[in-house]
């Protein structure tokens, strides 16, 4: 009931936070888990009614944006 809708925001940041800490090996299976994860979680906002479409995208687009600090971030940290 809420913009943005924080289930979208904290489901689209995992795959992100996930590149970090799976091994290279299996990264491209986890990623595809998260993402289909991520719209399946979007997908049930909207359908149940608890969110508007632009509810979820606010959250999407945010939890992206957090998510895509933290890989630079981490990355920045292992290197320094």
């Amino acid at each position: 009931y809420g913009l943005p809708s924080t289930h979208a925001q904290a489901a689209w940041c995992l795959p992100f936070v996930w590149v970090m800490l799976w091994r290279p090996e299996r990264m491209v299976m986890a990623v595809v888990l998260c993402f289909v994860y991520a719209l399946s979680i979007s997908f049930s906002r909207i359908y149940l009614g608890v969110h508007s479409l632009l509810d979820v995208v606010a959250g999407a687009a945010l939890g992206i944006v957090i998510g895509a600090f933290v890989l630079v971030a981490g990355t920045w940290l292992r290197v320094a």
